[in-house]
């Protein structure tokens, strides 16, 4: 894929989600229970947070090259509310 073409579809398409810390282009998906974020940089370590631009926090289980520039990474959702205390009261 060219560069050009691939500009122009993050622009389009990709939204800024912040990887480790930094604020990366990436597209989003979820399909069949599944969160799939694509890359152009690299494969992501597994357990590396990831927030999308709401605010909710996922984090890589799998990564893979999908071709030469596009990588897809396997995500999730990091669970950042507190347990209800089942505890019964006497």
């Amino acid at each position: 894929m060219s560069d050009r073409l691939r500009r122009s579809i993050e622009r389009r398409f990709g939204q800024a989600w912040t990887i480790d810390g930094v604020e990366t282009l990436c597209r989003y998906r979820y399909k069949n229970d599944t969160h799939t974020l694509k890359t152009f940089t690299s494969t992501l370590a597994k357990d590396t947070v990831c927030v999308n631009p709401d605010g909710e926090m996922f984090e890589v289980i799998g990564s893979k090259r999908v071709n030469a520039d596009t990588f897809e990474h396997v995500l999730k959702p990091i669970n950042t509310t507190e347990m209800p205390d089942w505890t019964p009261s006497r």
